[in-house]
């Protein structure tokens, strides 16, 4: 059997896109889809929300995601499935049914109804999916086919560097691994105004000295690391200073990469499928699509 990529769509321009985007993506891979809608309400009583899990309901729903899907030509194979119940819980439990490559959902419904995904549902799946978790966003222009990989060096970036790898070889893409130091203690090149000019200068010349030491030993480590992989894919290595999520954001910015590929927490061993801050900034604050990886 396939790998499935599951897939929670609405009748909207959003799932559209997914639906293209996930078509395009499984001819590459030869991954099949799941596609499902989750029915979050079919009536009230009072103040309380109920669920059926009417037979005929079902039926008239698939028939409609039928439509809905046939109308996007997609070439790949797929199933589709109904379920009745709140979404951020179904989706969930569906991912445990089906074991799916990973779950793709937009950043935000891109719909003036209801931004659905932009709350509690992406935060439920983002948090509770025990595999890795696609954040769709729509290009805002024409990215490159570049790829940005982060890493720390923990035993997480193993599995995040093969992944990205094939992935890169499978759509020709170009891999960046950035890997962001802190700034070493006493280097901050902000420093107070002096009218002592020589003095100035020659701390400013010595800090500078200091981290370029520091980059060309921070450098050669992340070359020896992203070496052991045997990378087949293009790729290039960037080193930095500061706030993680501050320098992997511009460095999107400054390559237009279409996708981010990061771990979900990859700095504790403990909590390693929880999302951590960085992984939360680039989902948030990124221009472009975030693959959240999770071990499984």
């Amino acid at each position: 059997m396939k790998k499935q990529i599951l897939i929670p769509i609405t009748p909207s321009a959003v799932s559209q896109e997914i639906i293209r985007l996930a078509n395009r993506w499984c001819k590459i891979t030869g991954s099949e889809l799941h596609f499902l809608h989750v029915r979050s309400k079919n009536f009230m009583q009072g103040k309380k929300m109920l669920f059926t899990q009417d037979e005929t309901l079902m039926k008239k729903d698939l028939k409609e995601m039928e439509k809905f899907i046939s109308k996007l030509n997609v070439e790949v194979g797929y199933e589709t499935s109904s379920v009745a119940g709140e979404p951020h819980l179904k989706i969930i439990d569906f991912e445990s049914k089906i074991n799916p490559e990973f779950i793709l959902i937009p950043a935000h419904s891109h719909t003036l109804i209801e931004r659905i995904f932009l709350g509690s549902v992406t935060r439920h799946i983002l948090n509770n999916a025990r595999g890795p978790v696609y954040i769709y966003r729509k290009p805002i222009k024409k990215f490159n086919m570049i790829f940005i990989v982060p890493v720390d060096y923990s035993d997480t970036n193993k599995g995040l560097v093969e992944l990205a790898d094939r992935w890169a070889q499978k759509s020709n893409a170009e891999l960046m691994f950035i890997h962001v130091a802190e700034s070493p203690a006493g280097t901050d090149m902000k420093t107070d105004f002096t009218w002592e000019w020589d003095q100035r200068l020659t701390e400013d010349k010595s800090k500078k000295e200091q981290l370029k030491g520091l980059r060309v030993e921070q450098k050669a480590k992340l070359n020896d690391y992203i070496s052991q992989f045997n990378i087949k894919s293009r790729y290039k290595t960037v080193l930095e200073f500061g706030r993680s999520y501050e320098k992997i954001i511009e460095l999107q910015k400054m390559s237009d990469a279409i996708l981010i590929i990061v771990a979900a927490n990859s700095s504790y061993a403990d909590k390693q499928n929880a999302v951590g801050r960085t992984a939360k900034y680039l989902i948030y604050d990124s221009a472009c699509s975030v693959f959240m990886y999770k071990q499984g």
